[in-house]
This record gives structure tokens, C-alpha cells and sequence, in this order.
């Protein structure tokens, strides 16, 4: 006969596996205890984060006065002791200067117009030294050949008014340049009005030229004449003007700059050397042919 084999089986109630020990009955009770370790793990995890930025940021700025130099009008020195001129003191704090105080509420800041203000010795300087021209400096014999007389001696007239204007002229002014050099400008001034004068009576003579004409001389070869008359009249009609704002710089009523002075000088200059040389030439040119 055969026998039948049987599992020995333990007594007591069956058990049975889970999937997860979460379900154990003493981890269930296990209370808040794990949750506190996350928390405080995390904390410190928080702590560290922050140590390591701190120094990194301690580091950053200690390179920052090496590399980023600001001491130069713009920002903080390498000490960072404060503002390095522009209102702040070490502390941090306003100083009480102000950095627009240089301005002058004009054109420039107070240096700068000190320096371009239009001032005896200055003015004179500047003449003598670039406007010591005349047009008959460009006016060769040649350009005479086969010129009528009348021409010929109207031409050479005005070449001549307006050399003996600026030989009177600047004769004037370089022994006024040293007197306001040596300090005398009572001196000085005088001689910038004596030359005022010349310059205007030469700007009145030129003018006339253009209304006196040559004999003869009609059409494009008199309008031209007449051009390089008024050219020679603006030339010393500006002079004129420049020397009167001379004269006021002397006397400290005037506001002209340098500048100012100059451009009215140059000018003239330009007036004579663009319509009177140019008209001149071409007015021989045609009475030649």
C-alpha cells in the first residue's frame, strides 16, 4: 500500500509576506523620530550651502581692489576709505564739496575760459604773429603784362591801400604787445585804438575804390574790380571790429574770447583771399586779352 507524505506545518496562525516593511506593525508605531533626522540632515545641508558662499563672496571682494582699480575719478580706491573726489569723505558720508562748483555757467568750466577769455596780451600775440598779410603779397609784376595803364594803376592802388593799412597796423601793435608784455597796458590799449582807427579808415577808402572805377572799364571786368574792392574793405572793416573788442578786453568791459578775436581776424583774410586776389586775377586776365 502507499503512503501519502504531509508538510510538517508549525502551529499558529499563518504568515504572510509584504511587500513593503512599512506595513511591519513595529515600524508603524515607530513615531516621528526619522522625520526629525531628514530635517536636521537638510538643516545642515542649508548651513554648509551657506558657509561655502560666504567665503566665496569674501573672496570675490578681496580681489576686487586688485583687478578693479577705481581710484581714478571714477569710484572707490583700494583701501575702499571712501570717495576719491568726488564729494565723499573716508566715512563714507558727504563732505560738503560740491563737484560742479568749477562750473562756470557758460561755455566752459573756469579754466578753460580763463584760457580762451580774450585778454591785451593775448589779442596782440595773435595778430602779429598770423595776420601780418596783404593781398599785393600775391600780386606778381607779371600779372601786370599787357594791362592798361588805368587798370594797371587802379589795381596797384588798392594792392598799395591795403599794404600801407596793415604796415600801420601792425606797427602799432607789436610795440603794444610789449608794452602789455612789460605790463603797461594804459600803454597798450592806446596803440590798439590808434591801430582801430587805421583799420577802419582803410575799410572806408576801399569801399570808395569800388564806386571809382577805371575809366573805360564796364561788364564783368568792372564788377570784378569792384568786388575786389569790397573784399579789401570787409577785410579791414573786420580788422576794425577785432581791435574794438581789444580795446574792451583792455578796459575789462569785454566778454569776446580768443576765439572770438581770431575768427573775425581770419575772416577778413578769407574775404580778400577768396573774392579780392581771385577777382584781381581775373579781372588782369581780362583786360590783358
Amino acid at each position: 500500500m502507499e503512503e501519502k507524505h504531509v508538510a510538517n506545518v508549525p502551529d499558529g496562525d499563518p504568515v504572510v509576506e509584504s511587500a513593503s516593511a512599512t506595513t511591519d506593525h513595529e515600524h508603524n508605531h515607530a513615531g516621528v523620530g526619522p522625520v526629525v533626522g531628514v530635517v536636521c540632515a537638510l538643516a545642515v545641508l542649508c548651513l554648509l550651502a551657506l558657509g561655502v558662499g560666504g567665503c566665496t563672496s569674501s573672496l570675490i571682494m578681496a580681489g576686487v581692489p586688485y583687478y578693479w582699480d577705481l581710484d581714478d575719478g571714477y569710484g572707490y580706491d583700494d583701501g575702499y576709505d571712501g570717495w576719491d573726489g568726488y564729494g565723499w569723505d573716508d566715512d563714507y558720508g558727504w563732505d560738503g564739496t560740491n563737484p560742479y562748483d568749477g562750473w562756470d555757467g557758460g561755455l566752459s568750466w573756469d579754466d578753460r575760459a580763463s584760457v580762451d577769455k580774450l585778454t591785451l596780451e593775448s589779442g596782440l600775440e595773435a595778430y602779429v604773429s598770423s595776420y601780418d598779410v596783404t593781398i599785393d603779397d600775391y600780386v606778381a609784376a607779371s600779372d601786370y603784362s599787357g594791362v592798361p595803364q588805368g587798370v594797371r594803376d587802379w589795381v596797384k592802388g588798392l594792392c598799395t591801400l591795403d599794404a600801407t593799412a596793415n604796415g600801420t597796423v601792425v606797427s602799432k601793435l607789436r610795440p603794444a604787445l610789449a608794452s602789455a608784455e612789460n605790463g603797461d597796458d594804459e600803454a597798450a590799449a592806446k596803440a590798439v585804438e590808434e591801430a582801430r582807427r587805421t583799420a577802419a579808415d582803410a575799410a572806408t577808402q576801399a569801399a570808395g575804390l569800388a564806386d571809382a572805377l577805371p575809366e573805360g572799364v564796364e561788364g564783368r571786368e568792372a564788377r570784378l574790380l569792384a568786388k575786389a574792392a569790397r573784399a579789401v574793405a570787409e577785410r579791414w572793416d573786420d580788422t576794425a571790429d577785432a581791435l574794438a573788442a581789444l580795446g574792451e578786453a583792455a578796459a575789462g568791459n569785454g566778454s569776446a574770447t580768443l576765439d572770438d578775436f581770431e575768427n573775425t581776424c581770419r575772416e577778413g583774410l578769407d574775404t580778400v583771399a577768396d573774392d579780392g586776389y581771385e577777382s584781381l586775377m581775373e579781372a588782369l586776365s581780362l583786360s590783358a586779352s
